[in-house]
């Protein structure tokens, strides 16, 4: 079930929303972002991650070995 009223588009609340607007709410987060300290990290999300990164380079292993070839030529 959707929180929308009657003949409201699924962008209804975010139609007034200029870019002026999107500017100074980007410039704003911007000042806010900082790195984690050491110990705030989740040392099991960091593992998770590097085996993410493993598999990923695992499975294209193959295809980085190959001659590059592009499409419009096989």
């Amino acid at each position: 079930m959707t929180n929308r009223r009657k003949g409201e588009s699924a962008a209804g609340r975010f139609e007034d929303f200029t870019f002026a607007q999107m500017g100074s709410v980007m410039s704003d987060s911007k000042s806010s972002i900082t790195p984690v300290q050491q110990a705030e990290r989740i040392q099991i999300v960091d593992i998770l991650h590097g085996f993410a990164l493993f598999g990923i380079l695992f499975v294209n292993m193959p295809a980085f070995s190959q001659p590059f070839r592009p499409s419009c030529f096989r």
